[in-house]
């Protein structure tokens, strides 16, 4: 018996031809007259026996057009077996069959073996002998048909197959049967519900580039956790396995390398490819072993999962010189960098919303499309998994058979509790970071999405992170993304982000190092307790955004709390909405009635707008002390104090710069918190360094909605936005900050407008 070949779709062939559901392993083509009581009836009892599911016409359903059913089996069935015998060419239905298998093989790569039962190869290739004469009567009779039955018998006889002249029938079925197993064998369990595959399908098969015979290739299929990468691996082994004489798919590599070692890996690729069963205890002798097997063989290797592990790639992968022509190696994996060997990456991404509604649609529904009154609520499900196949199955199927305000609750909570089993999926990639790398993640997850690489990479390099170095890993582990130079990132995968820091401390965040929410800012000022010294301050000022969106902060420094520098702009260097401020180096303002006992109070931000010096004298060098104040009369105490050094800015010297220091209420002292106490002061040392100074009082939400109307309780969204709470945007400092920040200067005092008690000086 010679080669099997499987031919692949070719361009033109339909799409949604490349992902078949088999409803039969094998079909028999055969003249009934012939063959039907002896060698077929023996084959197809010795095929079932064998566990190999057979079609064969005398199971057509009574009624039915014979010619519609038979095409529909053969277009459904996996393989085909023709038995050619001497009067097979006199059946019109034979040779329609024929033709209609050699187009299955054409279009879907069915495999065809043809028997020659007590007839010549070349009779049935060139239509001679009894093949000739009944073609005599066909050229009368079905004029437009011939050409196309002469095409399919020429190609049918060109394919080696079993020429049964003389010895014992039953050794050949035998054989036939054996060949039919083990190319079934061949096939993985895809799954059903496969969506979208088709266009994957059709890149990857040109990508491989089946076709050539004289080299070798070696392709990556790369993506994110839950992206369908093994899926679309399986589905294209399936279909171009049965053209290589040599077969192995080392599924989940990376989690059985753990416990088993390389060498339970090179066993089970050599198991596979001899059918024999290895015992490779030494790595590098398991290396020479398969190299030696492979090299003569034509191979198709799929190595599902893999890392950056040198001693894996070198040890089981391997080089190109290790394969036989016209081999080719699939490798899926999450880590780019595991891919340098390889000639070619196909990265796989999201499906379409069509895709991805269909996909969601079969497992919560059974059906393509949802039910009326769940379309709104099913795109909202869609928005939220964003193309990913894996939160797409585990939602649809957690939300099968529930009703919709079930669906409403579970899609609230997941707003705050994430899915686990995707979330455990995603997280993968995150554990196999280094420390640095695991801080790169949070912080553009927190607050970095969506910026400037540019502007992400100095920051980070301020806080000696090596941005360069750990963004491109990211990326590399499908973590994150470029478009237009800014970074971004799968809301799922953002998620998986926050989690990990909320689960530091599920209830108390003010035990996280990194706030973006504005609840839970809300929750952390509030507490009885200190924030930690490593908590992210600008978490709060995430949430002025809309006053100050393009405020940016361009260095971070350690050793500094609640205190941040950035460049200014403008002609006052304080943002608008920054009401009470003044020129000079101080301000003064009235402080809101029981401000001391008013939970929506969160405390002071505190403006000065400076110009950092680069000179040589030391003493220049210091900024000087930025006091906060108060008083119940003339007399102002000192509540705070911060001492600052000009080498904390990272800006240009010279320029105007904008400081933001923020002083929670509830850490001044017990004895303070009276109604006696009416003013607030914020001053400046350092009179010839301060152009502008400004106040603004941080209140909640719940101040916005319940306490209009007062002057002290101003809020600056009555000018800009009904949103009161939002914090001044700064999305970079050090790990040890505390409350204080500079921002960009704007306007001509450089106190934002917003901050209603200032004054120059």
């Amino acid at each position: 018996m010679a080669s099997t070949s499987a031919q692949l779709p070719s361009d033109s062939s339909s799409s949604s031809n490349l992902i078949r559901r088999w409803s039969h392993d094998v079909f028999l083509s055969f003249r009934g007259e012939d063959t039907r009581y002896n060698f077929t009836d023996h084959l197809y009892t010795h095929l079932l026996r064998s566990g190999i599911k057979t079609f064969r016409d005398d199971r057509l359903t009574r009624g039915q057009e014979i010619q519609h059913e038979l095409l529909k089996a053969i277009e459904n069935s996996r393989s085909s077996i023709i038995v050619f015998s001497k009067n097979y060419a006199e059946s019109r239905w034979c040779l329609e069959e024929l033709a209609k298998i050699m187009e299955c093989r054409q279009e879907f790569g069915q495999i065809v073996l043809p028997v020659f039962y007590h007839v010549n190869p070349s009779h049935v290739r060139k239509q001679t002998d009894s093949f000739g004469k009944a073609f005599t009567n066909h050229e009368i009779n079905w004029k437009n048909k011939v050409q196309i039955w002469r095409d399919a018998l020429t190609e049918a006889g060109n394919i080696s197959g079993w020429d049964i002249e003389d010895g014992y029938e039953s050794k050949f079925i035998k054989e036939i049967s054996d060949i039919c197993k083990r190319l079934n064998d061949k096939c993985l369990f895809v799954g059903e519900n496969l969506v979208g595959m088709d266009s994957y399908l059709r890149e990857l098969t040109s990508k491989l580039k089946i076709q050539s015979n004289d080299d070798v290739r070696i392709v990556g299929i790369w993506g994110v956790g839950g992206i369908g990468k093994t899926t679309i691996a399986k589905a294209i082994y399936n279909q171009i396995s049965f053209d290589f004489g040599s077969v192995s798919f080392l599924e989940n590599v990376k989690a059985i390398r753990k416990p088993g070692g390389i060498h339970d890996l090179q066993n089970r690729i050599l198991c596979d490819i001899t059918g024999e069963k290895h015992y490779i205890s030494n790595i590098s002798r398991g290396a020479k072993v398969i190299q030696d097997t492979l090299q003569s063989r034509k191979a198709l290797i799929v190595f599902d999962d893999i890392d950056d592990d040198l001693e894996l790639l070198e040890y089981l992968v391997g080089e190109h010189h290790w394969f036989g022509r016209g081999s080719r190696v699939l490798i899926t994996t999450r880590d780019r960098n595991s891919l340098h060997k390889v000639n070619d990456v196909f990265e796989i991404e999201g499906l379409n919303h069509k895709d991805a509604l269909k996909l969601f649609s079969l497992y919560v529904f059974q059906q393509s499309l949802p039910e009326e009154d769940y379309k709104i609520l099913s795109n909202d499900v869609i928005h939220y998994c964003q193309g990913l196949p894996l939160a797409l199955k585990v939602l649809g199927s957690l939300l099968c058979g529930k009703r919709t305000s079930e669906w409403e609750s579970e899609l609230h909570k997941l707003k705050n509790i994430p899915n686990a089993k995707i979330q455990d999926v995603l997280k993968i990639s995150y554990d196999e970071l280094d420390r640095t790398q695991q801080a790169i993640f949070l912080d553009i997850a927190c607050f970095f999405k969506g910026e400037d690489k540019n502007f992400v990479s100095k920051i980070l390099d301020g806080c000696e992170m090596y941005a360069e170095s750990g963004i491109g890993f990211l990326e590399a582990k499908c973590l994150i993304t470029f478009s237009n130079n800014k970074i971004y990132m799968h809301d799922l995968i953002q998620e998986m982000g926050w989690e990990i820091i909320r689960q530091q401390h599920p209830k108390d965040p003010n035990q996280w190092n990194r706030l973006w929410n504005p609840d839970d800012i809300y929750r952390a000022f509030m507490s009885e307790e200190m924030l930690p010294s490593n908590l992210l301050w600008f978490s709060l000022l995430n949430s002025f955004e809309l006053y100050v969106q393009d405020l940016r902060c361009n260095k971070a420094w350690k050793e500094v709390r609640n205190f941040v520098i950035l460049p200014s702009t403008g002609k006052t260097g304080i943002p608008k909405w920054v009401k009470d401020k003044s020129m000079g180096c101080e301000v003064i303002i009235e402080l809101p009635n029981k401000w001391y006992k008013d939970d929506t109070f969160l405390g002071f931000a505190l403006f000065f707008c400076f110009v950092p010096l680069d000179v040589d004298n030391e003493n220049m060098h210091h900024l000087g002390y930025y006091e906060l104040s108060i008083s119940q009369g003339n007399q102002f105490i000192l509540v705070n104090s911060v001492s600052l050094e000009d080498d904390i800015y990272g800006g240009d010297k010279g320029l105007d710069a904008l400081g933001l220091y923020f002083y929670p209420q509830n850490l001044i002292l017990n004895k303070y918190r009276s109604k006696r106490w009416k003013y607030c002061k914020a001053c400046h040392e350092r009179e010839h360094r301060i152009k502008s100074y400004g106040i603004h009082l941080i209140y909640t939400q719940a101040h916005n909605n319940h306490k209009k109307g007062s002057r002290n309780r101003y809020n600056p969204a009555e000018e800009e936005s009904q949103s009161h709470h939002k914090i001044l945007r700064c999305n970079k400092v050090g790990m040890e900050l505390w409350n204080f920040v500079i921002l960009p200067s704007r306007g001509r005092t450089g106190i934002p407008k917003w901050v209603k008690d200032k004054s120059m000086g």
